[in-house]
Order: structure tokens, then sequence, then C-alpha cells
């Protein structure tokens, strides 16, 4: 692939710096910090945390019934059965790689087994062969 792009202008320099000076001097209140996280979690597909995020909207829930807000609560739960939903996708996929390997590790050992059962066998009739104890 061969990607050409336009150098930047002098002047979307002079502005693109401007604009980063004025976010690092920018205060942001609590409020704008919300919204911005707000804002990051409408576009993302899963959370980070799904315990932190499951507890966020129980309470939630909990507060728009409290306060009478039936749509609202009926909103929430709806989110925490699709929340639920995906956690246990994510759940199958995980522990389906780790049935698989149980599953190997399981014939390993019973072929470990059973070569153990041949080579006592082999031993055990060497030792008859030659006219010797079992137990030596």
């Amino acid at each position: 692939r061969n990607f050409c792009f336009p150098l930047p202008t002098l002047q979307s320099i002079k502005k693109k710096t401007q604009e980063i000076d004025e976010t690092k001097n920018a205060n942001l209140k609590e409020e704008d910090i919300e919204k911005i996280i707000n804002e990051k979690q409408k576009f993302r597909k899963n959370p980070h945390n799904y315990a932190l995020t499951k507890n966020r909207l129980i309470r939630e829930k909990e507060i728009a019934e409290q306060l009478g807000d039936h749509e609202k609560a009926s909103s929430i739960s709806k989110q925490l059965d699709q929340l639920e939903e995906r956690a246990e996708e994510l759940d199958k996929q995980r522990t389906k790689g780790l049935s698989a390997i149980s599953y190997i590790n399981e014939r390993n050992r019973q072929r470990n087994v059973e070569r153990a059962e041949e080579a006592l066998k082999e031993e055990m009739a060497v030792k008859r062969e030659r006219g010797g104890s079992f137990h030596t």
C-alpha cells in the first residue's frame, strides 16, 4: 500500500499547537470529566470491568425505582440483561479454550499411565527371564 498524505501547512501546525496549549492549560470541572467519560462509554462495546458496570447500573436502577421513574428503571434493567448476556458469552469463550486444554491434559495423563504400566510389564518380563525376584 502506498499512502500519500499531504504535509500539514504552517497555519494548521500553528492552529494545532494553539489547541494543544489551550487543552494543557484548561481546568476541567468534575462535570466536564464525567461528560467525557460518558461520551467514551457510549461508543465502547464492552466495559472494562463488568462488575463495576453492573454495580453502577444496579445503583442507578434502585435510584430510578425510588424516584418512581419506572421507564428509566426498565431501560436500566434491559442494560443489565444485555451486560449479563455478554458476560456469559465471554465466559463461554474463555472456558471453551480451558475445556479443550483440560481434555488434552487428561488424555496425556492417561497415555503416561499406560506407558508406565507397559514399562513395568516389560521390567517384570525381563526379571522373569533372568529368574529374579519381582520385589528386588
